[in-house]
């Protein structure tokens, strides 16, 4: 069998690491919009903006049609196979999806299960969007070299890792409510993601420290 390779991939991405609108910090990416901004994540690696991706593929009326994950990276296995890892930051243990449902009382069970569905298939839609439009529209835009065709080919043929990262911590009441509600990603896999993983901030950080 012929090994797959995606030097072609990797090398388009790697085009943009010297650009600070797309090569940024987890710190930065994890960062929220809000005021006070709070951050999820302090560390200081580095990985593609899966956001700053998305902005350039607005249409020309210069309504941006699609959704991305927060960051984007790739590593190299114990068996050096290239993965693609697709990365997804929020606050929900005091976030606005937790405060948000919280508020809602046992009577409305059926609103707060819709609220719940709607989150998760927000976050199965920009996992999905990443992959399938966000970037084949961004190769599309910005490949020089002529291979785009082959780049959008490793992209959608290459191994893939969805990490939903969050505040919460692990064997508490309060993480098994919360994956509960949030983390029902699995219909992902396997495909077009191997692996779902959903992670407390300390794991993310060993996981980023080690590829």
């Amino acid at each position: 069998m012929i090994k797959i390779t995606y030097q072609e991939l990797q090398s388009f991405l790697d085009s943009f690491k010297t650009n600070p609108d797309y090569y940024k910090t987890v710190e930065d990416l994890s960062t929220t919009a809000e005021t006070p901004p709070r951050v999820l994540v302090t560390n200081s690696t580095k990985m593609f903006s899966g956001d700053d991706f998305c902005k350039n593929c607005r249409d020309y009326s210069g309504i941006n049609l699609h959704s991305s994950v927060d960051g984007l990276n790739y590593f190299y296995n114990t068996d050096q196979h290239f993965n693609l890892a697709l990365i997804e930051f929020k606050f929900v243990c005091n976030g606005i999806f937790a405060k948000g449902i919280g508020r809602l009382k046992k009577k409305d069970s059926d609103l707060r299960k819709l609220k719940q569905q709607n989150i998760k298939l927000r976050l199965k839609i920009k996992a999905l969007e990443t992959v399938f439009s966000v970037l084949p529209h961004f190769i599309e835009k910005y490949d020089t070299t002529g291979n785009k065709d082959i780049i959008i080919e490793q992209l959608i043929n290459s191994p893939k890792i969805f990490i939903f990262v969050t505040d919460y911590v692990n064997k508490t009441r309060g993480h098994r409510d919360i994956k509960g509600d949030y983390f029902d990603l699995d219909r992902l896999s396997p495909y077009p993601f191997g692996k779902i993983r959903t992670s407390t901030v300390k794991s993310f950080e060993i996981f980023i420290n080690n590829i």
